[in-house]
């Protein structure tokens, strides 16, 4: 699955703890996360859940969420 090796890429880049997915892609979380899991646990230098992978709590309104929180953020500053 192509969105799982970006993940992959992602996690060399950013080492992250975490990677939240939302959107229209978790129509099917069942599929999504299992092939996503395998295939980051099959090509990432990061042990075994080392990186965990979650669906978003609130998937159709984790851009906007998202987006308002860094608004904040900046706003903050």
């Amino acid at each position: 699955m192509p969105g799982a090796r970006l993940l992959v890429s992602f996690i060399y880049l950013y080492n992250p703890e975490r990677i939240i997915l939302g959107g229209g892609i978790m129509n099917a979380p069942e599929l999504v996360l299992k092939s996503f899991r395998k295939t980051v646990s099959e090509m990432a230098w990061a042990e075994e859940g080392q990186v965990e992978i979650v669906q978003a709590q609130r998937p159709n309104n984790a851009g906007l969420i998202g987006a308002a929180a860094l608004f904040h953020a900046a706003s903050i500053i």
